[in-house]
């Protein structure tokens, strides 16, 4: 309280004028500790001096109902109250003092769990003050009901930032995010007030270079709500490519054992790498080569271009930063910036819709609801809720644990043998077929020519191919089950056939191409080499050789053919099964979610000042960041606040 005034105010000032501050809370949302240890609905404090030109601090302890729901919003009433100017000073108590409201307001205060760290946990939710409860609990439910995993969760309002708070002597804190490498991060991206910060998102307050590690350890990232914002974009091409220096120090810093006199050697070397040693982000250079036909001179830019060009058709599941140094380096050269690759799992999908009065849309739950009638969506799942939200949620679990799922036991209770309900399991084939499919066509839309596949380690040797440039299918076709006698799981025979269809042609220019020009072989290569492994893995299941050809004719029969539209794209099929999966449009499918690899689909060409530019404007955005964090939590510790 702030006395503008000359004259001192309250019960025990001169003037006799007394102060009073009541404040008042809802029963079922909690309590108040009053002046007299009581705790009550409604307390009054009396100042007792407020002096001129001076203020008082007011403490008010309170408490949160057992029975108030997490992120539920309690509002704390606060009104101030004054004696009114009067030439009476007598002290008689039969002489009440007139007092009035000069001033009220209410604070909002969220109910938020405390965070606790699970090792059992798969998923973190990082949440905000302006998190609604019914959200967090479907989230909560479906992965804790349908995909039988835990999940921890994190308030971003209630620790004023993505770090664990430090304790007393240690200089720096550790992030939240790092403890849940190899999981799945869920991001809410609704708006909300960050305390003196106004309002944010959370794609302005996340570390980029600490996401980038996550993924590269193989983390999944979901933002619900971010697709059309636009630090989002921002947030997303630092963590596919998370630039470490300027490009002329990263040029000056690249050690001989990392420089490269061809693009080839790169190549090579960069293959090999995958097989004996961990992910990482690492520089490379190349040499600026003069050309005859520009009488001696370098060129940087054509050169550069043509680099990117060359990594793209050779490494077509990575992605790499191209860049040139001309000045302020020792050795001018082309740098090259290995980044995430396609493996990686970042998805965005768009806030939630809003209806003629600008509220948040939600379906009507007399309405026909989408995969009820073919008893997909289990009765944890209650309405309205956004199915392909839930989809995505299955498509952000790591790779190798959706890949586990498809070949686990599937019993016919609507349950798999781990505990996933029929539409989780579904999802997780679906999303698998629809990341195949994605690293097929990103294989095969490299090509330059000659069309010829990128080598592999050895000739015809199948598995380091599919390791190398189809890691998702390859990671699926060396599972410890494959080795067995077991029968294949039905949900696997699928993706398998959707996998095979992949590598036909997907639209009639490539059916053309494939007839009259018959040079043009990487396609027809690629198939024989996926049909080939796909082969040997069913002679492991101890099929017999008219039940295997009878697989990849079914191939061509069910999904694919030369002269249908309908069954000619793989690509679209998947998309009009997930359309009447989750109960949306083909158009709403499509648009409503976007991968890393839909938005940022190649490696990239970058120009030297484009390089420095992006490092900057990180650079800027992450000295903000631990300004607000500083702020928040400076806010914070001056809170008293009793559970």
């Amino acid at each position: 309280t702030f006395n503008k005034g000359v004259i001192p105010l309250g019960a025990g000032a001169p003037s006799l004028r007394p102060i009073e501050i009541d404040a008042v809370i809802a029963s079922n949302s909690g309590a108040l500790l009053s002046p007299a240890q009581e705790w009550l609905e409604s307390v009054v404090n009396e100042v007792e001096i407020l002096p001129p030109k001076g203020s008082v601090p007011t403490k008010q302890m309170l408490r949160i109902s057992t029975e108030a729901k997490s992120y539920q919003q309690v509002v704390l009433h606060l009104r101030l109250y004054i004696a009114v100017p009067s030439s009476d000073h007598s002290t008689d108590d039969n002489n009440m003092v007139a007092i009035q409201l000069v001033q009220q307001c209410e604070l909002l205060i969220q109910v938020s769990p405390h965070h606790k760290y699970n090792p059992m946990a798969d998923f973190l939710l990082v949440t905000n003050p302006a998190t609604t409860h019914h959200h967090v609990q479907a989230i909560r439910t479906f992965i804790t009901d349908n995909l039988n995993m835990e999940v921890d969760e994190w308030n971003i309002g209630l620790y004023g930032g993505l770090s664990y708070t430090a304790e007393e002597g240690e200089a720096a804190t550790e992030s939240v995010l790092a403890t849940y490498r190899s999981k799945t991060i869920i991001f809410m991206g609704n708006r909300f007030e960050f305390f003196n910060s106004g309002t944010r998102r959370i794609t302005q307050l996340c570390d980029a270079q600490a996401l980038a590690e996550n993924c590269l350890h193989g983390t999944s990232l979901l933002f619900l709500g971010s697709l059309s914002d636009q630090n989002y974009d921002r947030l997303l091409k630092n963590i596919l490519f998370p630039i470490p220096f300027n490009v002329a120090s990263t040029a000056d810093g690249v050690v001989p054992s990392k420089s490269f006199a061809t693009k080839r050697d790169l190549v090579k070397s960069i293959n090999q790498q995958k097989f004996i040693a961990s992910p990482a982000f690492t520089a490379y250079k190349l040499p600026l080569k003069t050309r005859w036909y520009r009488f001696g001179r370098a060129s940087s830019k054509a050169e550069t271009k043509a680099a990117a060009k060359y990594l793209r058709r050779h490494l077509p599941q990575d992605r790499f930063l191209v860049s040139s140094c001309d000045s302020g380096t020792s050795a001018p050269g082309l740098v090259v910036l290995h980044g995430n690759a396609h493996q990686a799992t970042v998805i965005a999908t768009e806030s939630q819709s809003l209806d003629a009065v600008g509220r948040p849309a939600a379906p009507s739950e007399s309405a026909p609801q989408p995969g009820a009638a073919n008893g997909l969506v289990p009765p944890s799942i209650t309405y309205p809720i956004n199915l392909q939200e839930l989809f995505l949620v299955v498509a952000s679990i790591p790779i190798s644990k959706r890949i586990d799922v498809a070949w686990s036991d599937h019993g016919s209770n609507g349950t798999s043998g781990i505990g996933y309900s029929m539409f989780a399991l579904k999802a997780v084939i679906l999303s698998l077929q629809t990341d195949i499919n994605r690293e097929v066509q990103a294989l095969l839309s490299r090509g330059g020519w000659p069309s010829k596949l990128p080598p592999a380690r050895e000739k015809h040797d199948i598995p380091s191919f599919l390791r190398l440039h189809l890691p998702i299918l390859g990671a699926v076709l060396a599972h410890p089950s494959a080795f067995t006698a077991d029968p294949l799981p039905t949900d696997l025979v699928s993706l398998l056939k959707h996998a095979e269809a992949s590598c036909l042609p997907q639209s009639k220019r490539q059916v053309l191409k494939s007839s009259v020009v018959p040079l043009s072989r990487r396609q027809s290569q690629l198939h024989s080499l996926v049909a080939s492994a796909i082969t040997a893995l069913l002679t492991r299941k101890l099929m017999t050789k008219r039940d295997i050809r009878l697989h990849h004719h079914k191939v061509r029969k069910e999904l694919h053919s030369n002269f249908s539209s309908e069954k000619r794209n793989v690509e679209n099929m998947l998309v009009r099964t997930g359309s009447e999966f989750t109960g949306r449009t083909e158009h709403e499918y499509v648009e409503s979610c976007k991968t890393a690899s839909q938005l940022v689909p190649k490696t990239e060409y970058c120009k030297g000042d484009e390089w420095d530019s992006r490092l900057r404007a990180e650079r800027e955005v992450m000295e903000r960041v631990e300004r607000e964090y500083e702020d928040a939590r400076g806010i914070l510790g001056r809170m008293i606040l009793e559970a």
